[in-house]
């Protein structure tokens, strides 16, 4: 995990939980209670921490600070859409 960033942790409807977190290299990655763990290469502004809640579906939707400042989400089949709302 990179230093000066959070974690975050949602609970997800069908069982277990989803975490988020940036990694050293300032990617978005993501790791699953059971043990399945991935890094995107969607890079995140250094120190910054994406935050995660849980969808009715089943799955998650992660929300985090680009390296260009502007807000991203992105949700648990991979794809992810930029807001075009800069951020602080």
């Amino acid at each position: 995990m990179d230093p000066g960033s959070s974690p975050s942790i949602t609970p997800l409807t069908g069982g277990g939980y989803a975490e988020a977190f940036q990694n050293p290299q300032h990617d978005l990655c993501n790791r699953l209670e059971t043990g399945t763990q991935a890094c995107t290469s969607l890079a995140m502004t250094a120190g910054t921490s994406p935050s995660i809640a849980g969808t009715a579906d089943g799955g998650y939707t992660e929300a985090y600070q680009a390296s260009t400042g502007i807000l991203w989400n992105r949700n648990a089949a991979g794809t992810a859409t930029t807001t075009g709302l800069g951020m602080m």
